[in-house]
């Protein structure tokens, strides 16, 4: 009785551990001296530092994700879908919570110029966050990385992919900058 408690036991801890990171990614983007990326506890997958005012990443859960977003001096959580725990937290912390109503299907030009657009307007540091894998944030900062940093669009889509970005499923989207940089080099 004593052993089969302990082979127990020894098997809970080793399936709450086991399956309680499948949300992370196994690792890490690849190092740049573009961005930073870094796992944080009780925030799901990593956060990635493109700017001093732009931070990317996935839902955050616990007090102590919220605090980190916070030691990093960002004021506006912008998030597409955001939780109710996300709501309160960014309440309780101080963090202007937008919600941002963007699906794979109505993110078009002006999806990106609205973005842009409270960008400037807040000018505050930002926290960017898309929780249902569809890295339609990945694609808004790609959009910051054209338009806000002046990169050439392969430059902003292979550090698209270099942090999860697929160039396949997210056709659409990118696309959708393209346009807007053959509109920029025109004017």
């Amino acid at each position: 009785m004593k052993y089969r408690l302990a082979f127990f036991t020894l098997f809970f801890c080793w399936f709450t551990v086991a399956f309680s990171q499948t949300t992370r990614h196994e690792k890490l983007p690849p190092r740049s001296t573009d961005y930073q990326a870094a796992f944080q506890e009780g925030i799901a997958s990593y956060v990635v530092k493109y700017a001093d005012d732009l931070f990317r990443g996935g839902r955050v859960s616990s007090k102590t994700g919220m605090q980190f977003i916070k030691d990093k001096g960002v004021m506006i959580f912008l998030s597409i879908n955001p939780t109710s725990v996300e709501k309160k937290l960014a309440h309780d912390f101080g963090i202007l919570l937008v919600e941002l109503e963007l699906t794979e299907q109505n993110f078009n030009r002006k999806a990106v110029m609205d973005f842009l657009a409270l960008l400037k307007k807040y000018k505050s540091t930002v926290y960017l966050n898309d929780a249902d894998g569809k890295h339609i944030a990945g694609v808004l900062a790609a959009a910051y990385r054209i338009y806000g940093e002046g990169w050439e669009f392969d430059k902003a889509i292979i550090e698209f992919g270099k942090l999860g970005g697929s160039l396949k499923d997210d056709f659409q989207m990118l696309e959708t900058l393209v346009r807007k940089a053959n509109l920029k080099k025109e004017n």
